[in-house]
């Protein structure tokens, strides 16, 4: 009886051992199930963001400074600020979008910066691989140091930032997002190049495509009534403003046409290099692009939590067709601005409601989560929208090497060593990854198949500021003002619709246009520096008033 009662007893505290054991050890990419349930601090004290509907006021002071503040919150989340300091404004920017959008504005500049996988585990480490490639972390470095300190644009991201972090150093267990109780994951602080990250990851999602990769297979393996049948082109300059069609009836017959698409193809190819061997290499390219460039969304919905996606199409699908804005002025003189850019539904949105209000900016619109100011919108001198232009700005090359010249190309009558950047990938449950990225004089290689390499340039790999496009449109106040703040507009090329309350208004296709000296950028170019020119851009400063 006895023996009976203490093998019970030892059962008991065995299997208590064994409880306490697995709830204190991580279950895949989750957080330790001790941590996750933990009625105090896990998943059940979780609260949405308050309401907060209606308006709020205050003084902040900061740094030794003070200012008045009043919120306003309407009941469908749109957000209204204004402080007699603008620094104020934009510090309350930053703390509220982190309030509703804590984990979006986190996961997407993490995406963006290739450490998705340091929270989410291996699954996702080809989109780190990606967007390593993508020279994300490099460029927004160059980009935060290259700020005037003194500037309207160090200000705003300066004090957003300070925001952003003042809501994470207050997080609470019952403020913590489920999302990041689920995974473990505590966020690190908010920095200026994970704006810039964000940044990134519009203008990619707005101007990246493999399309030149597809249609080099086609040209490679298809006869050309079929090419023909996929590529469609048009002949040139029938592009016109839409007027009414009683105006111009004529843009709407055009039609494409064979006659128009010039089938190019690599001739003669690289030396040593077979067809098939540049197939096979172009085949590793396209499947680097998508599985890198899809990996958070696919890993997320098939891999992570089956059923539950938190996260779905929180970023991907950016660039879905049949944005439109258009320009008009009334028989008074009155000007009218309409835009509709189609981004992709998601939960949450993309986009987060702003009216700012402080000395010298009244400013209404949509903006990022995670970049201070407002994106689209309008302000009382003038109004602006954008939609896609969609022109190319992503080439593809074939490099020429040698087996007698390891490790080099040849470019421009030289033997030139490709660039190496090693990189080290957290990734949770496995550690530091090693990751190299090469790089040649036409862009970072992508695919190395059989030593037939290719690369691929992009105009955003490159230091710019497209944030402070949007902040300068805040405060512009007139046609003079609009493009200046126009001048800091490079990647993601957009058709800028303007109107302004004197009657002006205007289109500006507005970006960095690669010019290609030679060869076709439709398809796969040689990379030998004679057939090459992705290292030469033009501001396109014609805009069609």
């Amino acid at each position: 009886m006895a023996v009976s009662v203490y093998v019970r007893l030892g059962l008991a505290l065995v299997g208590l051992v064994l409880l306490v054991v697995l709830l204190s050890i991580p279950i895949s990419i989750m957080a330790p199930l001790g941590q996750v349930l933990n009625p105090g601090t896990g998943v059940w004290s979780s609260v949405p963001p308050p309401s907060g509907v209606g308006c709020h006021s205050g003084v902040l002071t900061l740094n030794g400074s003070s200012a008045a503040v009043i919120v306003c919150v309407t009941p469908d989340g749109f957000i209204r600020i204004a402080s007699n300091e603008t620094w104020a404004v934009f510090y309350e920017e930053g703390y509220l979008t982190a309030e509703y959008r804590l984990a979006q504005m986190y996961f997407m500049a993490m995406m963006s910066m290739g450490n998705l996988s340091s929270i989410v585990g291996p699954s996702v480490l080809p989109s780190d691989e990606f967007f390593r490639t993508l020279l994300t972390p490099q460029v927004t470095v160059e980009i935060a140091n290259s700020l005037n300190r003194s500037s309207f644009i160090y200000e705003a991201l300066y004090y957003y930032t300070l925001g952003v972090n003042a809501y994470v150093d207050s997080l609470t267990p019952r403020r913590t997002p489920i999302i990041f109780k689920v995974l473990g994951f505590k966020p690190p602080p908010w920095t200026m190049e994970d704006t810039f990250a964000i940044q990134q990851l519009l203008t990619w999602s707005l101007s990246g495509t493999a399309d030149p990769l597809a249609f080099t297979v086609a040209l490679l393996k298809m006869p050309p009534q079929v090419i023909y049948a996929f590529y469609p082109a048009y002949p040139s300059s029938i592009q016109y403003p839409v007027y009414p069609e009683e105006w111009n009836p004529g843009i709407y017959n055009t039609t494409g046409n064979m006659k128009y698409l010039n089938l190019y193809s690599l001739n003669p190819l690289p030396p040593g290099v077979t067809k098939q061997e540049l197939l096979d290499a172009i085949d590793e390219a396209i499947k680097f692009y998508v599985e890198g460039d899809t990996a958070f969304r696919d890993s997320l919905v098939s891999k992570f939590l089956p059923g539950i996606n938190p996260f779905e199409h929180l970023v991907v699908g950016l660039t879905d067709e049949g944005s439109n804005n258009w320009v008009a002025v009334s028989p008074n003189g009155q000007a009218f601005l309409a835009n509709d850019p189609h981004l992709t539904t998601t939960v949450p949105s993309i986009w987060i409601g702003f009216q700012l209000v402080g000395p010298g900016m009244n400013v209404v619109g949509v903006d990022f989560p995670g970049v201070p100011g407002v994106i689209l919108g309008h302000n009382p001198y003038i109004a602006w929208g954008a939609t896609d232009a969609e022109p190319q700005v992503v080439y593809y090359y074939v490099e020429v090497t040698s087996p007698d010249h390891p490790g080099e190309y040849y470019y421009d009558g030289s033997w030139l060593p490709f660039e190496v950047i090693h990189e080290e990938i957290y990734v949770k449950g496995v550690g530091y990854v090693p990751y190299n990225v090469y790089l040649a004089r036409n862009g970072v290689v992508i695919a190395n198949y059989s030593n037939v390499i290719i690369v691929m340039n992009w105009t955003g790999m490159y230091p710019t500021d497209e944030v402070a496009t949007f902040l300068y449109f805040d405060i512009a106040r007139n046609l003079s003002d609009f493009l200046n703040a126009l001048s800091y507009f490079k990647v993601g090329i957009q058709n800028f619709a303007y109107a302004d309350r004197y009657g002006n208004i205007g289109i500006f296709a507005w970006g960095l246009y690669p010019i290609v000296m030679g060869g076709d950028p439709r398809a796969v170019m040689l990379g030998n520096g004679h057939m090459t020119g992705s290292a030469s851009y033009r501001l396109n400063t014609s805009p069609t008033y």
